[in-house]
C-alpha cells in the first residue's frame, strides 16, 4: 500500500549557522568571559551559561548522532533537576539582568516597550531595567568602568526569563501553575538575610521563578492519549522528536525526492537510493539514537544544524520538509508517524516528563525579542 500523500512544507535557508550553543541557567555555573563586539563590552557577572564540549561545524546530523549515541542524553538545562543540584544562593544570583542602557548606543534598535513577549504575554522594558537597577544595587551586577556591561550576559538572562514565562504557560496547558505554597516553599529554602534589601520587583520575579521548581515537581507523565494528540498537531510539543531525512547535493535533486514523495514514493527506499548521507543505505534515513527511535528535542537542538532544526520544529508528521539548505546540502525532513515511533516517544517521556514537555512548550511558542538584545533563534530556543 502506498503512503498517503503527505504536504510540502517549503524552506530554503542560505544562511550560516551558529553552532555555539549558550544553555542559560536559573543557576550558575561559571559564566565564561567573552567579547562579543558592536556597541557592548563584557563584565564581571553572575550569569551562568554552559556551552558545548566541542564545535560540530564538520558533521553532518547522521555524524553528530553518533557522538551523541555515545555521549547518551544530554537533555539541557531548564529547571527542576538543574536547580537542585547547584547553590541555593547562585540560584538566586542568576536574577542578574544586563543594564538595556549599555545597548542604547546601538544604531538599529527596535522602539518598543517590552523586552520580549512569549504567546503575546510581554514583559515591560521598564521592568526590566528596574530590575537591572534593583540587581547592580544588591552587588549582583558589576559593570566595568565605563558602565557597560556584556551582551551576552544581557541575552543569558533574558533566555532564563523567557524559559520562566513559557514554563509558567506551559503548567496552565494541563491545569496547573505556581501556587502559593510553592511560593513559600521558595522563600523558605533562602538563606537567612540572602535577599534583605531587595526591592518587592527583584523578590517577587526570584522568587516566582524559583517557585516553578515545586510546581514541575508535581508534572507526571500524561497520558498517551494526551501525548499523542499533541505529537499528531507538533511533534516539537512533546520535547521529542523523531525523524528521518533524506540529503542530497543539489537543489534540483532535492526537488525530484520532493516530488516522488508526494506522488506517494517510499521515504526508506529513496533515502536508499538517493541519498548521501553515509548511514543512508542501512538506516533509510531514519535519525534514531541506539535503540531509541527518537531524540531529546535539547539533544538536537545542541547538536544538529541550525537551519536544520529551524525547519524541524514547525514541522508536522503530514509534512516533508523542504529544501532545506545547510552547509552540509539540501535536506528533505519527515517526522515519522506517531504509529511508528509513539512507544518511543512515551519511553522518553517517562524518563523527564516535566522538562521535556517544558522545553517543547518553549521551542513551540511565539517569542518576539527587543532588537536591541538580539533576536530568538527557534532552532535553539534562545535569544542570540
Amino acid at each position: 500500500m502506498s503512503p498517503p500523500r503527505l504536504a510540502r512544507s517549503v524552506r530554503n535557508s542560505s544562511r550560516d549557522s551558529d553552532r555555539t550553543r549558550h544553555i542559560a541557567c536559573f543557576s550558575v555555573v561559571g559564566a565564561p568571559s567573552r567579547r562579543t563586539g558592536g556597541c557592548v563590552s563584557r563584565v564581571s557577572t553572575t550569569i551562568g551559561v554552559a556551552d558545548p564540549e566541542e564545535n560540530d561545524a564538520h558533521r553532518t546530523p547522521s555524524h553528530r548522532h553518533q557522538r551523541v549515541v555515545r555521549a547518551r542524553r544530554r537533555v539541557g538545562s531548564f529547571f527542576v533537576t538543574e536547580l537542585k543540584k547547584l547553590p541555593r544562593r547562585l540560584s538566586l544570583a542568576a536574577l542578574a539582568i544586563a543594564a538595556t542602557t549599555s545597548l542604547a548606543a546601538c544604531s538599529t534598535v527596535e522602539k518598543s516597550n517590552d523586552a520580549f513577549r512569549v504567546n503575546g504575554v510581554s514583559f515591560p522594558l521598564d521592568d526590566f531595567e528596574q530590575l537591572t537597577e534593583d540587581l547592580t544595587s544588591a552587588g549582583q551586577l558589576t559593570p566595568d568602568t565605563n558602565g557597560l556591561l556584556s551582551g551576552d550576559e544581557a541575552r543569558s538572562v533574558l533566555n532564563s526569563l523567557i524559559r520562566g514565562r513559557a514554563a509558567a504557560q506551559f503548567l496552565t496547558t494541563i491545569d496547573d501553575s505556581v501556587t502559593d505554597e510553592d511560593r513559600q516553599k521558595a522563600l523558605a529554602s533562602v538563606p537567612d538575610g540572602a535577599i534583605d534589601g531587595w526591592s518587592d520587583l527583584l523578590k517577587s520575579t526570584s522568587l516566582e521563578l524559583n517557585a516553578l521548581q515545586y510546581a514541575f515537581e508535581r508534572v507526571t507523565v500524561p497520558s498517551k492519549d494526551a501525548v499523542k494528540s499533541w505529537y499528531e498537531k507538533q511533534p516539537a510539543l512533546t520535547g521529542v522528536l523523531c525523524l528521518s531525512h533524506i540529503l542530497v547535493e543539489s537543489l534540483d535533486t532535492a526537488n525530484k525526492v520532493i516530488a516522488e514523495l508526494e506522488d506517494g514514493g517510499d521515504f526508506t527506499k529513496i533515502a536508499k537510493e538517493t541519498s548521501t548521507e553515509p548511514a543512508a543505505k542501512e538506516s533509510g534515513g531514519k535519525l534514531d539514537e541506539g535503540e531509541n527511535a527518537c531524540f531529546n528535542l535539547p539533544t538536537l537542538q545542541e547538536q544538529f544544524d541550525a537551519d536544520f532544526m529551524s525547519a524541524a520544529i514547525p514541522g508536522r508528521p503530514t509534512m516533508v520538509i523542504g529544501p532545506v539548505r545547510s552547509q552540509f546540502g539540501y535536506h528533505v525532513i519527515v517526522h515519522r508517524p506517531w504509529d511508528e515511533v509513539g512507544d518511543a516517544v512515551m519511553k522518553r517521556l517517562t524518563d523527564n516528563s516535566a522538562s521535556l514537555l517544558a522545553i517543547g512548550y518553549l521551542a513551540s511558542a511565539d517569542v518576539w525579542v527587543n532588537s536591541q538584545f538580539g533576536e530568538w533563534n527557534t532552532a535553539k530556543s534562545a535569544v542570540q
